[in-house]
């Protein structure tokens, strides 16, 4: 066992068997000893614990997926020409609503394949129909995946979302 692996108990302060002491010591003893939930985060925090598995629930792409961060891209994800317009016609909302609609802006997670794997708002068109049908469309675009020193990489990027443009379309 390695000196970051060694399982020591918070409680008695010793190491299990075969282990060497702490990454701070030897002996068999953790270096310092404390009581309840204090003990505890310093038994984990010194380094005494040993390392547990990330969660299997989701996978790493699945667990940047959950919600926006910053991911790293040196060429952002494009997607084809018209693509976004036409799923937004099919997406469209009654006319009435999406063309007085104001722009709104969807976070977006495209993964390194280049699909849609989620999608949230992020700026608000004022009506809860026209966010979904924005929403509903964005997911059906396929985009060119982001790349970092050469490689196709997974990202949030924020797309601005607009139906007013299309109204002159729909309506003739």
């Amino acid at each position: 066992m390695d000196a970051m692996h060694t399982p020591c108990s918070p409680v008695s302060g010793r190491c299990a068997a075969g282990a060497r002491g702490s990454r701070f010591g030897s002996g068999g003893r953790a270096p310092l000893r404390f009581g309840g939930l204090v003990g505890a985060f310093f038994w984990v925090w010194l380094g005494c614990a040993s390392r547990t598995a990330p969660s299997p629930e989701f996978s790493p792409e699945e667990e940047l997926a959950r919600q926006p961060v910053f991911l790293p891209y040196e060429v952002p994800p494009t997607h084809g020409p018209g693509e976004l317009d036409a799923a937004l016609k099919r997406h469209f909302p009654p006319v009435a609503k999406a063309c007085n609609a104001p722009p709104f802006v969807v976070w977006t997670f495209v993964n390194a394949e280049g699909k849609v794997l989620n999608a949230q708002i992020s700026r608000t068109s004022g009506d809860e129909e026209v966010d979904r049908a924005g929403l509903a469309a964005i997911r059906e675009v396929h985009f060119t995946p982001a790349r970092n020193r050469g490689k196709a990489v997974p990202v949030w990027i924020a797309v601005t979302l607009e139906f007013s443009p299309l109204c002159e379309v729909i309506r003739s």
